[in-house]
């Protein structure tokens, strides 16, 4: 699935599934937002890990 051009908001993105969600769909090219509930740590380690430029979170 190519995800050029496509834009990607998942909830509870900083853990669990929704971390492995916003990993796929980064690396299949989409461009994602992710929010997380409290986890600033959880969520520095996810933009570390992912896809340069294609990861973005927001506390929410």
């Amino acid at each position: 699935m190519s995800g050029a051009g496509k834009i990607a908001i998942v909830t509870g993105g900083s853990g669990g599934i929704g971390r492995e969600t916003v990993l796929r769909l980064a690396a299949s090219g989409h461009d994602v937002v992710a929010s997380y509930p409290s986890s600033e740590e959880e969520a520095q380690a996810l933009l570390a890990e992912s896809a340069k430029g294609r990861v973005d979170v927001a506390r929410g």
